[in-house]
């Protein structure tokens, strides 16, 4: 297994603990793109955290998108030189960080395609207005 697969694994669970909705959802990320900084480079220059993946959220009963695939840029900031001493000091390692940023956008990428459902049919009317207001917990899979 890639060191990267708790990460996003981490990301998403955080990310959807608390969401609700009337339909139970999929979500599938395939990472496309995940480059992190060296030792080397965060002592020194920084430089950034290249992150890129695909995400989609499916029905699980039916397979029916609920959020059609789409490509997620993650880029992030990476600390370096002092900034990066500082950081490991207060206990904000990379990985602390980029799990950090990978929750915002994973939770960011949900919350806006829960706020299009309104707008965006997916041959359910009616029933797709009432999911962005029901207390259903969305459970994430891998």
């Amino acid at each position: 297994m890639s060191r990267w697969v708790p990460i996003f694994q981490d990301s998403a669970k955080v990310a959807t603990k608390d969401l609700r909705g009337a339909t139970p959802a999929h979500v599938e990320i395939d990472v496309l793109r995940f480059h992190s900084v060296t030792d080397k480079a965060r002592y020194t220059v920084g430089g950034s955290h290249s992150i890129s993946f695909m995400m989609r959220v499916t029905d699980p009963a039916t397979g029916i998108d609920l959020m059609a695939p789409r490509k997620v840029k993650a880029d992030l900031k990476a600390f370096g030189g002092q900034a990066a001493i500082e950081a490991d000091a207060r206990g904000e390692t990379q990985k602390k960080r980029v799990t950090e940023h990978l929750v915002g956008v994973i939770r960011g990428e949900l919350e806006t395609a829960a706020a299009a459902t309104g707008a965006v049919t997916r041959n359910a009317g009616e029933e797709v207005a009432q999911a962005a207001n029901s207390e259903t917990p969305v459970p994430a899979l891998y």
